[in-house]
Protein backbone atom coordinates (compact mmCIF):
# COMPACT_ATOMS: atom_id res chain seq x y z
CA UNK A 1 0.00 0.00 0.00
CA UNK A 2 1.31 3.44 -0.52
CA UNK A 3 1.56 5.86 1.80
CA UNK A 4 -0.16 9.25 1.50
CA UNK A 5 1.45 12.22 0.15
CA UNK A 6 -0.03 13.85 4.12
CA UNK A 7 2.33 11.09 5.93
CA UNK A 8 5.47 12.14 3.84
CA UNK A 9 5.11 15.62 4.45
CA UNK A 10 5.41 14.14 8.52
CA UNK A 11 7.84 12.26 7.84
CA UNK A 12 9.85 14.90 6.31
CA UNK A 13 9.16 17.65 9.03
CA UNK A 14 10.12 15.33 12.21
CA UNK A 15 13.20 14.38 10.10
CA UNK A 16 14.06 18.46 9.34
CA UNK A 17 13.64 19.31 13.06
CA UNK A 18 15.87 16.08 14.32
CA UNK A 19 19.02 17.74 12.08
CA UNK A 20 17.53 21.12 13.49
CA UNK A 21 17.98 20.36 17.12
CA UNK A 22 21.52 18.17 16.63
CA UNK A 23 22.74 21.01 14.90
CA UNK A 24 22.02 23.11 17.95
CA UNK A 25 23.15 20.75 19.97
CA UNK A 26 26.82 21.07 18.79
CA UNK A 27 26.33 24.43 18.35
CA UNK A 28 25.95 24.25 22.52
CA UNK A 29 29.11 22.14 22.96
CA UNK A 30 31.49 24.39 21.13
CA UNK A 31 30.36 27.56 22.35
CA UNK A 32 30.85 25.83 26.05
CA UNK A 33 34.57 25.07 25.06
CA UNK A 34 35.42 28.18 23.53
CA UNK A 35 37.84 30.14 25.58
CA UNK A 36 38.53 34.12 25.27
CA UNK A 37 42.31 34.63 25.77
CA UNK A 38 41.60 37.98 26.07
CA UNK A 39 39.48 37.21 29.94
CA UNK A 40 40.71 38.56 33.11
CA UNK A 41 43.98 37.02 34.63
CA UNK A 42 42.95 36.60 38.15
CA UNK A 43 42.67 32.86 37.65
CA UNK A 44 46.11 32.44 36.66
CA UNK A 45 47.94 29.46 37.92
CA UNK A 46 50.84 29.79 40.22
CA UNK A 47 53.05 28.01 37.13
CA UNK A 48 51.88 29.39 33.74
CA UNK A 49 48.68 31.01 32.10
CA UNK A 50 45.68 31.01 31.46
CA UNK A 51 46.46 31.16 27.66
CA UNK A 52 45.80 28.42 25.70
CA UNK A 53 47.13 27.82 21.88
CA UNK A 54 45.60 26.46 18.60
CA UNK A 55 46.04 22.69 18.60
CA UNK A 56 45.90 21.65 15.11
CA UNK A 57 43.72 18.15 14.62
CA UNK A 58 46.59 16.80 12.27
CA UNK A 59 49.59 17.74 15.57
CA UNK A 60 47.97 16.24 18.64
CA UNK A 61 48.97 17.02 22.17
CA UNK A 62 52.13 15.28 23.43
CA UNK A 63 50.63 14.29 26.85
CA UNK A 64 53.89 11.98 27.78
CA UNK A 65 55.98 14.81 28.24
CA UNK A 66 53.54 15.73 31.53
CA UNK A 67 53.51 14.08 34.60
CA UNK A 68 50.82 12.11 35.53
CA UNK A 69 49.38 14.32 38.09
CA UNK A 70 49.35 16.79 36.02
CA UNK A 71 45.24 17.69 33.71
CA UNK A 72 46.17 19.56 30.91
CA UNK A 73 43.14 22.10 30.61
CA UNK A 74 42.70 22.71 27.06
CA UNK A 75 40.46 21.16 24.66
CA UNK A 76 41.57 19.61 21.05
CA UNK A 77 40.43 22.91 19.12
CA UNK A 78 40.22 26.40 20.91
CA UNK A 79 39.66 29.17 18.64
CA UNK A 80 41.20 32.39 19.04
CA UNK A 81 39.97 36.09 19.09
CA UNK A 82 40.35 37.97 15.98
CA UNK A 83 43.63 39.68 16.15
CA UNK A 84 42.85 44.27 15.88
CA UNK A 85 46.37 44.86 13.84
CA UNK A 86 46.13 44.00 10.01
CA UNK A 87 48.58 44.77 7.63
CA UNK A 88 51.66 45.16 8.84
CA UNK A 89 54.39 44.31 6.41
CA UNK A 90 57.30 42.45 7.90
CA UNK A 91 60.12 40.53 6.70
CA UNK A 92 59.96 37.69 8.80
CA UNK A 93 57.95 34.25 8.03
CA UNK A 94 55.80 34.18 11.34
CA UNK A 95 55.18 36.91 14.17
CA UNK A 96 52.90 37.57 17.23
CA UNK A 97 52.39 40.89 19.07
CA UNK A 98 50.42 40.40 22.65
CA UNK A 99 48.96 42.14 25.16
CA UNK A 100 50.79 41.35 28.37
CA UNK A 101 48.42 41.87 31.14
CA UNK A 102 45.40 39.96 29.23
CA UNK A 103 47.46 37.07 26.67
CA UNK A 104 45.08 38.69 23.94
CA UNK A 105 46.47 38.25 20.90
CA UNK A 106 46.91 42.25 19.03
CA UNK A 107 48.54 40.75 15.76
CA UNK A 108 49.60 37.36 14.43
CA UNK A 109 51.31 36.07 11.24
CA UNK A 110 51.68 32.60 10.70
CA UNK A 111 51.12 32.26 14.67
CA UNK A 112 51.50 28.23 14.72
CA UNK A 113 54.16 27.66 12.24
CA UNK A 114 56.38 25.17 13.73
CA UNK A 115 60.19 26.82 13.76
CA UNK A 116 64.15 26.66 15.25
CA UNK A 117 63.91 28.90 18.01
CA UNK A 118 67.61 29.03 17.40
CA UNK A 119 69.09 31.67 20.85
CA UNK A 120 65.68 32.55 21.70
CA UNK A 121 65.93 29.13 23.24
CA UNK A 122 67.95 30.40 26.15
CA UNK A 123 65.10 32.55 27.68
CA UNK A 124 63.91 28.73 28.67
CA UNK A 125 66.96 27.80 29.82
CA UNK A 126 66.87 30.31 32.14
CA UNK A 127 63.59 30.02 33.47
CA UNK A 128 64.09 26.38 34.27
CA UNK A 129 67.63 27.43 36.05
CA UNK A 130 65.77 30.04 38.10
CA UNK A 131 63.39 27.77 39.45
CA UNK A 132 65.86 24.91 40.32
CA UNK A 133 68.43 26.96 41.62
CA UNK A 134 69.48 29.66 43.27
CA UNK A 135 71.05 32.28 42.15
CA UNK A 136 74.32 32.21 43.83
CA UNK A 137 74.54 28.80 43.42
CA UNK A 138 77.57 27.42 42.01
CA UNK A 139 78.63 25.43 38.94
CA UNK A 140 81.59 23.27 37.51
CA UNK A 141 82.23 24.14 34.20
CA UNK A 142 82.50 20.77 32.16
CA UNK A 143 85.26 20.44 29.11
CA UNK A 144 82.74 20.59 26.64
CA UNK A 145 82.51 24.54 27.23
CA UNK A 146 85.21 24.67 25.09
CA UNK A 147 84.18 21.92 22.15
CA UNK A 148 80.62 23.98 21.90
CA UNK A 149 79.69 26.31 19.01
CA UNK A 150 79.87 29.90 19.39
CA UNK A 151 78.61 32.75 20.80
CA UNK A 152 81.12 31.58 23.91
CA UNK A 153 82.48 34.21 26.06
CA UNK A 154 85.69 31.96 27.37
CA UNK A 155 84.57 30.05 30.32
CA UNK A 156 87.40 28.35 32.52
CA UNK A 157 86.74 24.19 32.23
CA UNK A 158 86.94 22.85 35.89
CA UNK A 159 86.24 26.64 37.16
CA UNK A 160 82.79 27.34 39.50
CA UNK A 161 80.64 30.30 38.22
CA UNK A 162 77.28 31.49 40.35
CA UNK A 163 74.34 30.66 38.48
CA UNK A 164 73.92 34.57 38.66
CA UNK A 165 76.83 35.07 36.49
CA UNK A 166 75.90 32.48 34.08
CA UNK A 167 72.51 33.58 33.51
CA UNK A 168 73.96 37.02 32.38
CA UNK A 169 76.51 35.57 29.85
CA UNK A 170 73.71 33.79 28.30
CA UNK A 171 70.93 36.41 28.09
CA UNK A 172 73.65 39.45 27.37
CA UNK A 173 75.93 37.78 25.48
CA UNK A 174 74.00 34.94 23.95
CA UNK A 175 76.85 32.60 25.53
CA UNK A 176 76.50 28.76 24.09
CA UNK A 177 79.34 27.82 27.20
CA UNK A 178 76.82 29.15 29.71
CA UNK A 179 74.00 27.52 28.50
CA UNK A 180 75.32 24.04 28.34
CA UNK A 181 77.06 24.65 31.95
CA UNK A 182 73.40 26.09 33.49
CA UNK A 183 72.16 22.52 31.72
CA UNK A 184 75.12 20.22 32.67
CA UNK A 185 74.97 21.76 36.34
CA UNK A 186 71.37 20.94 36.88
CA UNK A 187 70.73 17.69 34.92
CA UNK A 188 73.85 16.52 34.04
CA UNK A 189 73.31 16.74 30.67
CA UNK A 190 71.96 18.97 28.27
CA UNK A 191 69.65 16.50 26.95
CA UNK A 192 68.61 15.82 30.33
CA UNK A 193 67.58 19.27 30.57
CA UNK A 194 66.44 19.78 27.58
CA UNK A 195 63.69 17.77 28.55
CA UNK A 196 63.12 19.99 31.85
CA UNK A 197 62.74 23.14 28.95
CA UNK A 198 59.96 20.83 27.00
CA UNK A 199 58.35 19.71 30.50
CA UNK A 200 57.92 23.41 31.34
CA UNK A 201 57.05 24.42 28.34
CA UNK A 202 53.86 22.23 27.79
CA UNK A 203 52.72 23.80 31.31
CA UNK A 204 53.28 26.97 30.13
CA UNK A 205 50.99 25.88 27.41
CA UNK A 206 53.58 25.52 24.75
CA UNK A 207 51.93 23.06 22.85
CA UNK A 208 54.03 23.30 19.78
CA UNK A 209 56.90 23.70 21.19
CA UNK A 210 59.97 21.17 21.93
CA UNK A 211 63.93 21.74 22.72
CA UNK A 212 66.52 19.70 22.48
CA UNK A 213 69.45 21.93 23.29
CA UNK A 214 69.73 24.30 25.99
CA UNK A 215 71.63 26.53 23.84
CA UNK A 216 69.40 26.39 21.10
CA UNK A 217 71.53 25.17 18.47
CA UNK A 218 70.62 22.70 16.15
CA UNK A 219 71.25 19.31 17.44
CA UNK A 220 72.96 17.23 15.11
CA UNK A 221 72.90 15.00 12.66
CA UNK A 222 69.22 15.99 12.37
CA UNK A 223 67.43 18.78 14.40
CA UNK A 224 64.43 17.55 15.96
CA UNK A 225 63.54 20.82 17.83
CA UNK A 226 60.83 23.41 16.94
CA UNK A 227 58.77 26.27 18.43
CA UNK A 228 56.64 29.12 17.34
CA UNK A 229 55.98 32.92 17.69
CA UNK A 230 52.91 32.23 19.17
CA UNK A 231 54.52 29.74 21.99
CA UNK A 232 58.06 31.84 22.45
CA UNK A 233 55.54 34.89 23.23
CA UNK A 234 53.61 32.99 25.79
CA UNK A 235 57.04 32.10 27.16
CA UNK A 236 58.15 35.79 27.42
CA UNK A 237 54.50 36.78 28.91
CA UNK A 238 55.51 34.45 31.89
CA UNK A 239 59.14 36.36 31.94
CA UNK A 240 57.52 39.83 32.85
CA UNK A 241 57.04 38.18 35.88
CA UNK A 242 60.57 37.77 36.68
CA UNK A 243 62.14 41.37 37.37
CA UNK A 244 65.57 40.06 37.53
CA UNK A 245 65.22 38.15 33.81
CA UNK A 246 63.93 42.04 32.37
CA UNK A 247 66.71 43.85 34.28
CA UNK A 248 69.46 41.42 33.03
CA UNK A 249 67.33 41.52 29.13
CA UNK A 250 68.05 45.59 29.85
CA UNK A 251 71.82 45.27 30.32
CA UNK A 252 74.19 46.80 27.24
CA UNK A 253 77.53 45.08 29.35
CA UNK A 254 78.34 43.39 32.15
CA UNK A 255 81.10 41.79 33.74
CA UNK A 256 81.46 37.74 35.38
CA UNK A 257 84.34 36.22 36.74
CA UNK A 258 84.80 32.49 38.08
CA UNK A 259 86.78 30.79 40.49
CA UNK A 260 89.74 30.94 38.57
CA UNK A 261 89.71 34.82 38.85
CA UNK A 262 89.19 35.61 34.80
CA UNK A 263 87.05 38.40 34.40
CA UNK A 264 85.13 37.99 31.43
CA UNK A 265 83.37 40.90 29.54
CA UNK A 266 79.97 40.76 28.33
CA UNK A 267 78.48 42.88 25.54
CA UNK A 268 74.61 42.73 24.24
CA UNK A 269 73.34 41.75 20.92
CA UNK A 270 70.31 43.88 21.21
CA UNK A 271 71.13 46.73 19.07
CA UNK A 272 68.44 48.83 20.55
CA UNK A 273 69.74 48.58 23.25
CA UNK A 274 73.12 49.71 22.62
CA UNK A 275 72.07 52.65 20.72
CA UNK A 276 69.67 53.44 23.26
CA UNK A 277 66.73 53.80 20.45
CA UNK A 278 63.44 52.62 20.37
CA UNK A 279 64.43 49.97 22.42
CA UNK A 280 62.54 47.14 23.40
CA UNK A 281 64.36 44.34 26.07
CA UNK A 282 64.59 40.38 24.93
CA UNK A 283 67.02 37.73 23.19
CA UNK A 284 67.98 37.62 20.02
CA UNK A 285 68.78 34.06 18.35
CA UNK A 286 70.29 33.18 14.88
CA UNK A 287 71.51 30.67 13.18
CA UNK A 288 71.79 29.72 9.14
CA UNK A 289 68.89 27.90 9.19
CA UNK A 290 66.86 29.61 11.74
CA UNK A 291 67.51 33.04 10.46
CA UNK A 292 66.91 35.84 12.85
CA UNK A 293 64.54 35.46 15.52
CA UNK A 294 63.64 37.77 18.59
CA UNK A 295 61.20 37.77 21.89
CA UNK A 296 60.83 40.37 23.73
CA UNK A 297 58.49 43.46 25.18
CA UNK A 298 58.42 47.19 25.86
CA UNK A 299 60.79 48.03 27.64
CA UNK A 300 59.61 48.82 31.34
CA UNK A 301 59.63 46.11 34.39
CA UNK A 302 55.41 46.01 33.69
CA UNK A 303 55.56 45.69 29.97
CA UNK A 304 52.50 46.19 28.22
CA UNK A 305 53.21 44.32 25.27
CA UNK A 306 55.36 41.11 24.50
CA UNK A 307 55.80 40.14 20.55
CA UNK A 308 58.47 37.39 18.79
CA UNK A 309 59.24 36.94 15.49
CA UNK A 310 60.83 34.01 13.52
CA UNK A 311 62.79 33.70 10.55
CA UNK A 312 62.98 37.26 9.64
CA UNK A 313 65.25 38.83 7.13
CA UNK A 314 65.32 42.82 8.70
CA UNK A 315 65.31 42.16 12.32
CA UNK A 316 65.63 45.37 13.69
CA UNK A 317 63.27 46.70 11.10
CA UNK A 318 60.38 44.27 12.10
CA UNK A 319 61.20 44.83 15.80
CA UNK A 320 60.24 48.40 15.51
CA UNK A 321 57.32 47.63 13.45
CA UNK A 322 55.82 45.11 16.21
CA UNK A 323 56.68 47.19 19.61
CA UNK A 324 55.00 50.58 17.73
CA UNK A 325 51.78 48.31 16.51
CA UNK A 326 51.75 47.03 19.71
CA UNK A 327 51.70 50.03 21.74
CA UNK A 328 49.37 52.33 19.62
CA UNK A 329 47.07 49.26 19.57
CA UNK A 330 46.89 49.25 23.59
CA UNK A 331 46.45 52.75 23.80
CA UNK A 332 43.61 52.50 21.96
CA UNK A 333 41.81 50.05 23.17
Amino acid sequence: MKIPHVKILITLAIAAMISILAAGASALYYTKVKRDVCKSDANLKKDGHNVIPDIKPDKPLDLSLLKHDEVVDAPPITPRVEPVIRNLELSARSAVIMDAESGCILYAKNADLRLLPASTAKVMTVIVALENRDLDSLIKASPNVKRVETTRVGLTPGAEYKLRDLVLAALINSANDAAITIAEGISGSEEAFAELMTEKAKKLGMFNTEFTTASGLPQKPKDTQYTTAYDLAVMMRYVTRNAFILETMSQRFGVIQGSDGKKIYLRTHNRTVRRNSDVVWGKTGYTRRAKKTFVGCDASLKPKIVFAMMKSDNLWVDVKKLKCAGLAACKNR
